[in-house]
């Protein structure tokens, strides 16, 4: 936490849940990991790159009226599912099919997708 705000409570009880970000970010620059003692330093192991997890980001779709009220009606009646989770899992299976008819992933694109209706 940061030292310009004014703390409520003497301890807080989500401390060891939630890291703090600006510690976390540190934490994560690969100048403040110890070096002592790591593979790196021994003969014929090459340090790894561990790669960011990519970050969630928000994609509004416009869908079937009626296909909504069925995602709602699943999540409403199966309390371990969540319209998001559905979604996502559904995307997979469906993009899991397209790459299999392209015979493997397509490359990745040149530009960004253009918004709105496409041209006929």
């Amino acid at each position: 936490m940061t030292d310009h705000k004014k703390r409520t409570i003497k301890n807080d009880p989500f401390a060891d849940l939630i890291p703090d970000p600006e510690v976390a970010k540190a934490e994560s620059r690969p100048e403040t990991r110890s070096k002592r003692g790591s593979k790196a330093d021994k003969p014929g192991i090459e340090p790894v790159m561990v790669s960011k997890p990519l970050k969630k980001t928000k994609v509004t779709l416009m869908l079937d009226g009626e296909l909504v009220e069925r995602i709602k009606n699943a999540v409403y009646w199966n309390p371990s599912l969540t319209l998001s989770g559905v979604a996502i899992e559904g995307i997979r299976k469906a993009l899991k099919e397209i790459e299999d008819q392209n015979q493997g992933p397509y490359r990745a694109r040149s530009s960004e997708l253009r918004a709105g209706r496409p041209l006929k």
